[in-house]
């Protein structure tokens, strides 16, 4: 089991762990997004949040369409 770290891309903070396909807050214990291949999807309402371009993170804003820039980065 890895951990993985999320950076926000506006301030470079940390912002979201991964562990397996789980999205967690930095210093929550309950998921806030799973991943399913190239999407991530809100843990509570089950639908599509999040699109992953290699480390780049997205956010889904409806109608499969993305914010212009990512809202995360992976650090590794």
């Amino acid at each position: 089991m890895t951990t993985r770290y999320l950076y926000d891309y506006r301030t470079n903070q940390a912002a979201l762990y991964q562990v397996d396909e789980y999205l967690y807050q930095i210093g929550s214990h309950a998921p806030a997004h799973w991943l399913d291949g190239d999407y991530g999807y809100d843990y509570r309402r089950r639908t599509p949040s999040l699109w992953v371009n290699g480390k780049f993170v997205y956010g889904m804003t409806g109608n499969a369409a993305t914010t212009a820039d990512p809202l995360y980065y992976y650090g590794d």
